[in-house]
């Protein structure tokens, strides 16, 4: 299994067809700059009313035909990301190995973790720029909803360190439910603006990997996001027992998200690789495409 894994992603991705030569456009094609109706136009020539190359906007949106620079981006986003994983995981063996110690410093445990997430959102914001080739979508799109979603939940993130500082338990845990929440949605719509990558590649395969990927990780995140309300609603409560009930949800929460986290943390890491190659691999060719004007 892992090995047809493997050949699925070092196999050549799908290349749009080339057109046989200079044609006269008979369908409603809008311009990928200014949305301008290409019908009527040559193959070969330029929009009147931008004058970007015709031929770009006949290939269609597939990202070895797109501007070279926003592809490269993507690439370069993509090893922020794969920074921020592994970052995370060497985090996690520091904070083991602090907390076996006698003189293990809670604070410094809570401001080490911010370096993968910091990382991370870099790696999130350069992913999500827009597509200079798509000046007329939409406000609300997957990758916005990325973008934000992930913006919000980092902000959320430093607030409940801060009431961590200030010993605001019920606080603390409301942030971190909110954050939660914000961190679900841009989760889910980074997955699914990723599969649209996928798909302009195009490679169906990675697409497919990234769905199946996104309903895994998003239901952990879900389960997780539950079990966290629940613990925030007990210690808002104020139980007699707070202490002990505070403790199963909490360990709950470990198991889950920790389990799972791991399992698709793995899987996420080699998807997102795969992208990164693809994503280098249409650079090269926009490059190319964009060099010979087409």
């Amino acid at each position: 299994m892992i090995e047809d894994y493997l050949a699925e992603m070092h196999a050549e991705s799908a290349a749009p067809p080339e057109d046989d030569g200079p044609h006269l456009i008979g369908d409603d094609i809008p311009c990928i700059s200014c949305s301008y109706n290409l019908r009527g136009l040559m193959s070969d020539g330029t929009c009147p009313e931008c004058g970007e190359s015709v031929a770009r906007s006949v290939k269609g949106d597939y990202l070895m035909y797109c501007d070279p620079r926003w592809v490269g981006n993507l690439a370069t986003g993509m090893n922020f990301l794969v920074a921020s994983i592994v970052a995370a995981i060497a985090i996690a063996v520091f904070v083991l190995m602090l907390s076996r110690s006698a003189q293990g410093e809670a604070g410094l445990t809570v401001v080490v973790s911010l370096i993968p997430a910091t990382i991370g959102m870099i790696g999130y914001w350069i992913v999500t720029t827009p597509d200079p080739g798509k000046r007329g979508a939409g406000a609300l799109t997957a990758r916005t909803l990325a973008r934000w979603g992930m913006v919000v939940n980092f902000a959320l993130s430093l607030l409940s360190i801060g009431f961590a500082f200030a010993e605001s338990g019920v606080a603390e845990q409301g942030a971190d439910a909110v954050a939660a929440v914000a961190g679900l949605i841009g989760t889910f719509a980074l997955f699914v603006y990723a599969r649209s990558l996928a798909l302009r590649v195009p490679n169906s395969s990675l697409a497919k990997h990234t769905s199946i990927v996104m309903w895994g990780y998003c239901s952990i995140l879900v389960v997780g996001l539950l079990m966290l309300v629940v613990l925030v609603v007990t210690m808002a409560g104020g139980a007699a027992a707070g202490g002990a009930a505070g403790l199963g949800p909490l360990a709950a929460i470990g198991c889950v998200v920790g389990l799972g986290g791991l399992v698709f943390g793995i899987w996420a890491l080699v998807l997102i690789v795969w992208y990164r190659r693809e994503a280098v691999r249409a650079a090269r060719h926009a490059r190319s495409s964009w060099a010979r004007g087409i």
